[in-house]
């Protein structure tokens, strides 16, 4: 009998129509769950040994590791495991593989960041809106050029976004970062105070990994710290 690889959370089905695993077809029984794990039986997932996660989607803790008494590895998409228990996961002798060496950024990321800021400058949702009520809009928008566009987070996905908007869209572009170092190769961005980017930005496009200091960082005090009719756009995982 195989070893089993259980993979979790592919909710929208793209991770099993990857061409990758018929290279290990031979070697493994492979299943992809589309559903939640917490709805799935005890014998589907009690004989599994390898686990893979995705992303921050489930919380693999104490409860669900004493659901797989034979898990031995689990395998992490993405740099961080912010979701696992590692504590229990050592008591278990479960090791934990993931993906830190990752450095490319997804053209996803940027793409959806300015699907969303041309979207909302140019009120195409709500002329959609209006159109679907058989009525003609008249609201007009507004262009993303010439206006200031902030950052949190200038790391592989907030410098892709900077650049487009500074190359494409003729955007001015302000950075802010936790750690003062990231801007070493900033490529010329200007670092500003996160209360003074929020005060002066017309867009704002968070790209921050998940933290104690992330956490609950744009409040309702630095909302009202923002432009009146100003975007705020948040493609950050977890």
């Amino acid at each position: 009998m195989k070893p089993l690889l259980l993979i979790l959370d592919d909710w929208e089905g793209l991770i099993q129509k990857a061409a990758c695993w018929n290279q290990l077809k031979d070697l493994l029984e492979i299943k992809f769950l589309k559903g939640s794990i917490e709805r799935t039986s005890d014998f589907e997932i009690g004989q599994a040994q390898f686990l893979m996660a995705v992303r921050e989607r489930t919380t693999l803790d104490e409860q669900l590791f004493r659901r797989m008494p034979n898990l031995k590895l689990v395998l992490q998409t993405g740099g961080h495991a912010y979701h696992i228990d590692t504590a229990a996961a050592k008591q278990r002798n479960i090791a934990i593989a993931s993906g830190r060496r990752v450095k490319a950024p997804l053209a996803s990321v940027p793409e959806l960041t300015f699907a969303f800021a041309l979207g909302l400058m140019h009120k195409v949702y709500q002329a959609k809106r209006t159109m679907q009520n058989g009525e003609w809009n008249l609201s007009t928008g507004r262009t993303l050029s010439n206006r200031r566009l902030g950052i949190l987070g200038l790391g592989r996905h907030g410098s892709k976004v900077a650049h487009i908007a500074r190359t494409a869209f003729n955007m001015e572009v302000v950075a802010w970062n936790r750690r003062r170092n990231a801007y070493e190769k900033s490529d010329g961005f200007k670092r500003l105070p996160l209360d003074e980017l929020l005060e002066t930005s017309d867009v704002v496009s968070v790209h921050l990994q998940l933290s104690e200091e992330s956490i609950g960082l744009i409040n309702k005090d630095r909302l009202t710290k923002m432009k009146p009719g100003a975007i705020l756009i948040n493609t950050s995982r977890g």
